[in-house]
């Protein structure tokens, strides 16, 4: 949303942020949604955690990943990451809405 406000001629009045929890206090999305490093390494080590998770997911039945099929983020989980590295939405939110996940 604040990137399409940035395109258009309109101040916003309030801010609203969501945040997925876990047992009531941990923040699923933090790494991703308030990254502390450079996206430009937060992306590549992601995607390769991806690509090994989709690995030790497939060896205990002994298939092999499709050559052709690279396992890692998709792009909207690139651009969510981006979108928040860039903005801190959940930094400038008036209200912050916690939710469980």
């Amino acid at each position: 949303m604040l990137s399409a406000l940035e395109h258009v001629v309109h101040q916003h009045s309030l801010l609203i942020y969501v945040k997925r929890l876990v047992g009531g206090y941990y923040w699923v999305d933090e790494e991703m949604c308030e990254p502390e490093e450079p996206v430009e390494e937060l992306i590549p080590r992601r995607t390769e955690e991806a690509r090994s998770f989709a690995q030790l997911d497939a060896a205990p039945s002994g298939e092999l990943l499709p050559e052709n099929d690279e396992p890692g983020l998709t792009l909207l989980r690139e651009e969510i990451i981006r979108y928040h590295a860039r903005f801190r939405p959940s930094r400038h939110a008036e209200i912050i809405f916690l939710t469980k996940a």
